[in-house]
């Protein structure tokens, strides 16, 4: 059995994978309700020569009441 397909990883809020995704305005909602908008795109080079594209998201420092989220 795949581990993706388990209880225990479909359940964890550390897995961008569980987290709301809008494809429209291209942005991340975790469980705690930060919001990650799209910062950046990044190239990484593995040891086998291979090339990576990446989307690199950043997190918002306020919420929706423009009030500072408390670093965790």
């Amino acid at each position: 059995m795949f581990k993706e397909q388990s209880k225990k990883w479909q359940t964890d809020d550390r897995k961008v994978m569980n987290w709301v995704y809008d494809p429209k305005e291209d942005f991340y909602i975790d469980p705690k309700g930060v919001r990650f908008n799209f910062h950046v795109y990044r190239q990484r080079t593995d040891t086998d020569g291979f090339v990576r594209d990446f989307k690199e998201y950043q997190a918002e420092k306020k919420d929706a009441n423009h009030e500072l989220i408390p670093e965790s």
